[in-house]
């Protein structure tokens, strides 16, 4: 679990973070926080991205991260 305070905004992606397992470096926000894989199964996918859209109306949305994950 990680939360990045540092440079940028709250969506800028300014901030290189590498993971101590996977060492691969993502780009992310002043502010956002990064949960486990393990959380993330356990709370559900769809679950985090109800919260977050709940409380962030212009976040991706399930559907969208479904959609860009497709692309890659």
């Amino acid at each position: 679990m990680a939360w990045s305070p540092g440079p940028g905004t709250g969506k800028s992606d300014s901030i290189r973070f590498v993971s101590s397992e996977a060492k691969v470096p993502t780009d992310i926000s002043n502010g956002e926080f990064i949960i486990t894989k393990e959380a993330t199964d356990k709370i559900g996918p769809e679950n985090l991205y109800a919260l977050q859209t709940a409380f962030d109306k212009d976040a991706e949305t399930f559907e969208e991260g479904q959609e860009r994950m497709a692309m890659v």
